[in-house]
């Protein structure tokens, strides 16, 4: 596990999406492509989420999902947590930004984000697990593009010169 994965849940009529932190423009603008950019041990991490509701719900004032959320590590040892509600009337069904407040974490570690739904008529989901990732340390990688690019030189050299030889 390297990048980040975001994961989609249905779960009851509800149609749940993770997405990365709308102001972390840079990981943002990359993960339309795919989620090629890293936490890192220094990131602040945040996530948004969306949620349609199911069409046959009652359309009431104030409804909202109330949801838990809980970071695991590898050995689903949960090292943070907390709780929220999505209203869908403040929001008309658009992005709550900053939905789950992560933070800073150790490096070089994995971990997996779950959570836990309550409708307004109090049916709870079971846990999901809604993204994915492992927090690198930014010069390690740095390291690694560094041993990289010296190999492709060095192959590119290694070519020329053998070439020049036949």
């Amino acid at each position: 596990m390297f990048m980040p994965k975001y994961r989609k849940i249905q779960w009851n009529g509800y149609k749940i999406n993770t997405y990365v932190d709308e102001q972390d423009r840079f990981r943002l603008m990359l993960s339309i492509m795919a989620p090629i950019v890293p936490y890192f041990w220094d990131t602040d991490i945040n996530l948004d989420i969306t949620v349609e509701p199911p069409d046959d719900i009652e359309q009431i004032a104030g409804r909202s999902l109330q949801y838990k959320w809980e970071l695991r590590d590898l050995d689903s040892k949960v090292i943070r947590s907390g709780q929220d509600s999505y209203e869908f009337k403040s929001l008309a069904g658009g992005r709550k930004q900053r939905a789950i407040k992560i933070g800073f974490l150790k490096p070089q570690q994995c971990y997996q984000l779950y959570a836990t739904f309550t409708d307004i008529y109090g049916t709870t989901s079971e846990p999901w697990q809604i993204a994915s990732f492992t927090v690198k340390d930014r010069d390690e990688l740095y390291m690694q593009l560094f041993v990289a690019i010296i190999a492709i030189i060095m192959a590119l050299i290694l070519g020329f010169v053998v070439k020049g030889c036949s």
